[in-house]
């Protein structure tokens, strides 16, 4: 799984970069943990607008967990950032 999940990512396919994302901050299905790969994958998507990347980044930030160190006023910031643009989530 590793081989075809690492090729479909590096074409650019959300969903296989959204699933190396979760198995790299697991440590799954023949992944190593790394929660720096895992942090720059969902960085990469919430650039591209991905809303479960960016739900994903605020949580983390509020909580200080999956990759992300604790940064309250940064989730914070990135809610509002998205509430300008008139994206309300569901954070």
């Amino acid at each position: 799984m590793p081989e075809l999940t690492d090729d479909y990512a590096a074409q650019g396919y959300q969903e296989a970069i959204e699933r190396k994302t979760e198995v790299l901050l697991h440590g799954r299905y023949g992944y190593k943990k790394n929660f720096q790969a895992s942090v720059a994958l969902n960085n990469f998507l919430v650039i591209q607008g991905n809303q479960q990347a960016i739900e994903r980044k605020m949580w983390a930030l509020f909580h200080g967990n999956c990759g992300y160190k604790k940064d309250t006023k940064a989730a914070v910031a990135l809610n509002e950032s998205l509430i300008e643009q008139g994206n309300t989530g569901t954070f």
